[in-house]
């Protein structure tokens, strides 16, 4: 996987966890619009693999989505069979779920997509392939689910990305600048911070709207 921060094994699992929770996401959404099985988990992998893989075209090409696909997948089944398992044991609370699965799905699509692109892209770059690869599985569910897309129907949505992003490349920056912390543990750090951000934000400018 052509990451910046390689030497970080730990960036690489977040990858996988970041595919199983947009998974996860997309499958629960899909069953509570009524969805069948077969079909919320088959748009639960199509969403998982979709972040990683747009940021991997876009940085690498080709090469870069070869290089992506084989690890992904997997992820992305486990997340939607998990997402299934979630609808259905917790359909009380189904809309709760879905929201803070969004919004941690959200968080760490956005912020691995700004600190893997940061290094090849500068940090304007990095933030705008971040919300492009993070806010793209969230469209094509919605979408596919035929409603409206999320990040232009809620209110701080997209903002919530955006500043998780920015938040994730601040902290690679101050990291790189107080040299502080361990360059193999930066990415790390950044992802889990900037997730933190998005989650933050879409709890408090959301949860009241949304759930």
């Amino acid at each position: 996987m052509s990451v910046v921060f390689s030497a970080a094994a730990s960036v690489e699992i977040l990858d996988g966890v970041a595919a199983a929770l947009l998974a996860a996401t997309a499958c629960v959404r899909a069953r509570n619009f009524g969805a069948h099985f077969t079909g919320a988990m088959v748009l639960g992998c199509l969403c998982g693999i979709a972040c990683g893989l747009s940021r991997e075209i876009f940085l690498n090409g080709s090469a870069g989505a070869r290089l992506i696909l084989p690890a992904l997948p997997g992820s992305a089944l486990a997340g939607a069979i998990g997402g299934a398992l979630a609808a259905r044991i917790l359909a009380a609370k189904k809309d709760r779920v879905f929201f803070w699965l969004d919004a941690a799905s959200l968080g760490l699509a956005t912020s691995l997509g700004a600190i893997l692109a940061l290094p090849g892209l500068g940090v304007v770059g990095a933030v705008a392939l971040a919300l492009i690869s993070g806010l793209a599985p969230s469209a094509i569910r919605d979408v596919c689910l035929g409603d409206v897309a999320m990040i232009v129907d809620k209110s701080w949505y997209a903002a919530a990305a955006a500043l998780g992003a920015v938040a994730s490349v601040a902290v690679v920056i101050g990291g790189l600048v107080i040299d502080e912390i361990a360059f193999a543990r930066m990415g790390e750090y950044a992802a889990l911070f900037g997730t933190g951000v998005v989650v933050a934000i879409r709890g408090w400018k959301g949860r009241k709207e949304e759930v």
